[in-house]
C-alpha cells in the first residue's frame, strides 16, 4: 500500500500492472477531497485531471490510455479495441456508455472503474493476456455482472481456470444494511447459481439484513470457474473504514476511488 495506491502483487504483477487507489495524495477540496478520480460528481474538473494523471504515472501508463465507463448498475460489457482506448480520460461524455465492465487485450491501456461503496474489481489472465475490470453494485451483482466479464475475457481467450480476481475497498457486510427487495434478489441470484445463501453473504434480522457483495462476487466466479485460490479481496470497508469516500456514509456528497488495470 503506497500513499495514493493499494498495489496489487503476486499474479497480476507478472505483466500488468493493478491496483486500488485511496482517498489521499490528491489536490481536490471539500467533500471530494482529496484523490477524487470521478469527473460525474460536481468536483472541478481539472482537479479530477490532474487527480487521475497522478495515479496514471504512479502506474507507469498514460492518461490519454485510461479508459472509463458510465456505470450504470447493469450487467453489460464493453471490449475496448483501438478506436475506444482513452475513453472518458479527460471527459465524462466521452466514457463507454451503459456499461459496468471493460475488458482488452491491447497493451498498456488501463481499465478504470470507479466507486464510493460499490464494488470495484480486477481480473486478469496472465496466460492469454486478457484483462477485465467491472463495478457492482447490488443491482449489477444480482444481474451477473461479474459472470459477464468473465464471459468476455472468455471470448477474447481467457480461462477461467486460470483467470485471478482482486476486490477493492467496498461497503462491507459490518455496515450495508439492505432491505426486503434487495434481500428477495439476492437469494433469486443464489438461487439461479444453484447455491445455498450463508450468513457470510447476508445475515437477516427483522425486515432487514446485512450484505457483503464481495462474499457474492466471489461465490458467483466461483461457480463461473474461477479458483478460490486465484481471488483477492482487499477486505476493506469504505464506509467505517478511514481513507475511502463512502456515497452512504457521506449522504451522496462525495468524491470517487477507483480500480485500474493495465497489460504492461
Amino acid at each position: 500500500m503506497t500513499g495514493r495506491m493499494i498495489t496489487i502483487s503476486g499474479v497480476f504483477a507478472q505483466g500488468a500492472v493493478a491496483g486500488f487507489s485511496k482517498r489521499t495524495g490528491g489536490v481536490s477540496e471539500g467533500a471530494w477531497t482529496s484523490l477524487n478520480v470521478g469527473l460525474h460528481v460536481m468536483d472541478e474538473a481539472q482537479c479530477v485531471i490532474q487527480n487521475r494523471h497522478a495515479i496514471a504515472t504512479d502506474l507507469g501508463q498514460d492518461l490519454t490510455r485510461m479508459t472509463f465507463a458510465t456505470q450504470v448498475h447493469g450487467a453489460n460489457v464493453a471490449i475496448i479495441a483501438k478506436d475506444s482506448i482513452g475513453a472518458g480520460a479527460k471527459e465524462f461524455r466521452t466514457a463507454i456508455e451503459n456499461v459496468d465492465a471493460l475488458v482488452t487485450k491491447e497493451r498498456k491501456v488501463t481499465l478504470a472503474i470507479v466507486a464510493a461503496d460499490c464494488i470495484a474489481a480486477l481480473m486478469y489472465d496472465p496466460y492469454a493476456g486478457v484483462i477485465g475490470a467491472f463495478h457492482a453494485g447490488w443491482r449489477g451483482a444480482t444481474q451477473g455482472i461479474a459472470t459477464a466479464t468473465l464471459e468476455a475475457m472468455v471470448q477474447q481467450g481467457a480461462n477461467p481456470l486460470t483467470t485471478h480476481l482482486a476486490i477493492g475497498p467496498s461497503i462491507r457486510r459490518c455496515c450495508y444494511e439492505v432491505d426486503q427487495p434487495v434481500i428477495a434478489k439476492v437469494k433469486q441470484r443464489y438461487q439461479q447459481l444453484g447455491l445455498a445463501l450463508h450468513q457470510e453473504v447476508i445475515f437477516e434480522h427483522e425486515q432487514h439484513a446485512q450484505l457483503d457483495l464481495a462474499t457474492l462476487v466471489m461465490d458467483e466466479l466461483y461457480v463461473a470457474g474461477v479458483p478460490r485460490h486465484a481471488m483477492l479481496d482487499v477486505s476493506i470497508c469504505t464506509h467505517c473504514m478511514p481513507g475511502f469516500y463512502s456515497h452512504r456514509r457521506d449522504q451522496g456528497k462525495t468524491g470517487r476511488h477507483g480500480g485500474f488495470i493495465a497489460l504492461r
